[in-house]
C-alpha cells in the first residue's frame, strides 16, 4: 500500500495536525508493505525531500509563503512537484483540514492518478478570531475551498465526534469519526510537590490566553507556558500586570513537552476552538489532571466529570473555580487524571483509522 499524503504542516514544525500525521506514519509503517509519501510546505518543516529513519517514507516538501501566520499557502503546482518525486503510483490519497490549498490540490492529485481521496477534518468549528477581517476571509475560505473539499472526498474522518458535526453542518457531508491513536507513556504523571499550572498551545487569543492568565490572578499558582505566536507579548504583559509568575519557554520538542507536563501540577486549555486538542490527548495520556473547555473533540478524551474539568468557553470565573478545586484537594485531583489515562487506553487506538483507509483504497 502506498500513500501519499499532503498536509501543509509536517515535523519538526510543531502543532497538532502534523503530530496527528507524524504519528499515523509512524503506525502506517509497522505494517508490512505499507509504503508513504509526505508532501508538505517549506514553513518550518523538513529540508527539501529530506529522508526518515525509515526508507519507506519519503518527505517532498514544495516552496511557500503564509499570507497569514499558521497557512502555509503553495508558491507553484505542487502536484507536479508531487508527481516528480513519485516513485511508484499512489493506492490512496490523503489530506488534512479543509481550507488549506494543499487539501484542495490534494483531491486534484488523487483524481490524475484515478485512485481514491480520504480527507481528514481536525476542525470542529469555523475559524475563531478576534478579528472580524480574519473570520471574514475565513468564511469565504470555507465556502470557495472548505465545502468542495469535504463534499469532492470519496470518505471525510473527523478526528472526532464533534468535528463530524461540524462537518455535517458545513457540507452535508456524513463524517466518519476515526479518533487518533494514542500509546500511553511507560511511567505516568505523579504530582509535583507545589502546584504550578502548564498552558501548552499557540499563544494566540483563540487558545485562550487572556483566560489563563485571568483566571490564575491571585491564587499564587505559578504558570510555565510553552509556545510561540503573536499572542506571546499582550500574555505576558498581562500575567506580569496581575502578579502572576509566568515562564515562557517557547517552541519546544515533544519529549520536552511532557518534561513541562510532569513538572507541572495541572494542565490549563481554555481553547475557543477545537478538533482533537492533542495537547489534552497527551496529557490524559500521561494521567496529568486537566482543565479545558468543553469545545470540539475535548469531551472525546475527557467527560468533565470524574476524570478532569470541563469548562464553559471564555469563562475565565469557572475555569478559576476549577482551578481552586485542583488547589483544594490535590489528591481528588490526581485520581482524576489517572481515570483520564485509562479512558484514554481504552477509547484511541489507530486500527480504526487504518481500517477506513484500506477499506476505501480496496475499493476503488
Amino acid at each position: 500500500m502506498h500513500v501519499v499524503d499532503f498536509t501543509t504542516f509536517y515535523p519538526p514544525h510543531v502543532g497538532g495536525v502534523e503530530a496527528y500525521a507524524a504519528a499515523l506514519h509512524t503506525e502506517w509503517l509497522r505494517r508490512p508493505g505499507w509504503r508513504v509519501t509526505v508532501v508538505t510546505s517549506d514553513q518550518g518543516g523538513p529540508t527539501p525531500e529530506e529522508g526518515r529513519a525509515d526508507d519507506r517514507l519519503r518527505v517532498v516538501t514544495y516552496p511557500s509563503w503564509e499570507p497569514v501566520s499558521g497557512f502555509g499557502s503553495p508558491r507553484g503546482p505542487i502536484g507536479t512537484l508531487a508527481d516528480r518525486a513519485l516513485v511508484e503510483p499512489p493506492d490512496v490519497v490523503i489530506s488534512h483540514t479543509r481550507f488549506y490549498p494543499a487539501s484542495w490540490l490534494a483531491g486534484r492529485f488523487a483524481r490524475r492518478h484515478g485512485v481514491p481521496w480520504v480527507h481528514v477534518e481536525h476542525g470542529g468549528s469555523a475559524v475563531q478570531s478576534s478579528s472580524a477581517v480574519v473570520r471574514t476571509v475565513a468564511s469565504s475560505y470555507d465556502r470557495v475551498l472548505g465545502v468542495p473539499v469535504l463534499r469532492g472526498a470519496d470518505r471525510v474522518l473527523s478526528v472526532s465526534a464533534g468535528s463530524a458535526d461540524f462537518v455535517r453542518r458545513l457540507s452535508a457531508v456524513e463524517a466518519h469519526v476515526a479518533r487518533r491513536g494514542m500509546v500511553l507513556p511507560a511511567t505516568a504523571w505523579s504530582a509535583p510537590e507545589s502546584p504550578r499550572a502548564l498552558f501548552v498551545g499557540r499563544l494566540v487569543d483563540a487558545k485562550g490566553t487572556h483566560e489563563t492568565v485571568t483566571a490564575l490572578s491571585g491564587l499564587g499558582m505559578p504558570l510555565d507556558v510553552v509556545g510561540e505566536g503573536p499572542g506571546r507579548e499582550a500574555m505576558a504583559a498581562e500575567a506580569a500586570r496581575l502578579g502572576i509568575e509566568a515562564t515562557f519557554h517557547g517552541a519546544v520538542p515533544p519529549d520536552k513537552v511532557q518534561e513541562r507536563m510532569r513538572a507541572a501540577s495541572v494542565l490549563v486549555h481554555p481553547s475557543h476552538t477545537e478538533g482533537l486538542p492533542t495537547v489534552v490527548l497527551e496529557a490524559a495520556a500521561l494521567g496529568m489532571p486537566i482543565i479545558a473547555s468543553d469545545v470540539g473533540g475535548t469531551r472525546d478524551i475527557i467527560a468533565g466529570t470524574d476524570d478532569g474539568w470541563l469548562v464553559p468557553s471564555r469563562d475565565p470565573a469557572a475555569l478559576r473555580t476549577a482551578l481552586e478545586e485542583t488547589l483544594a484537594d490535590p489528591a481528588a485531583s490526581a485520581r482524576r487524571g489517572t481515570r483520564a489515562r485509562a479512558g484514554v487506553n481504552e477509547r484511541f487506538s489507530w486500527d480504526q483509522v487504518i481500517d477506513e483507509i484500506t477499506q476505501v483504497a480496496g475499493h476503488a
